[in-house]
């Protein structure tokens, strides 16, 4: 699970956006990242032992310009969006194959702290299976 994250990280950064991304959480301060969210779970098993699992995502962006949050959304929106076949993922990894992947979400801003700094999130999934 941990190579779909890097791969999937990877490919984001690899976007002509501003700000790039780490795998974590929200700093104080400008910053955008990519962590998994809680929900996670093995979906099957085969008798050789590899496994489906649905894997839960969220990208957010921090950041005082308001602009620069939705265009960089957007971007990364469309690009997810566009991975409708497990070919169009650019992962390089063989301890996973992507099963499929899907935006669960719009781009939305979800809130400003005292600071002038708002968040914009965008949620989105992937089913993977797990070579053994």
């Amino acid at each position: 699970m941990k190579d779909f994250l890097m791969d999937l990280l990877a490919a984001i950064n690899g976007l002509p956006t501003k700000v790039k991304a780490t795998a974590g959480y929200l700093q104080p301060k400008e910053n955008a990242v990519l962590y998994p969210l809680p929900g996670g779970q093995k979906t099957r098993e085969d008798m050789a032992g590899n496994k489906e699992m649905t894997l839960n995502y969220e990208y957010a962006f921090r950041s005082k310009n308001p602009q620069l949050i939705n265009d960089q959304l957007w971007a990364i929106s469309m690009f997810l969006d566009g991975i409708e076949e497990p070919e169009d993922f650019p992962g390089k990894h063989d301890t996973y194959t992507l099963v499929s992947f899907g935006v669960t979400s719009t781009p939305t801003m979800d809130s400003t702290d005292q600071q002038g700094f708002t968040v914009g999130l965008i949620d989105f999934n992937a089913i993977i299976q797990l070579e053994e």
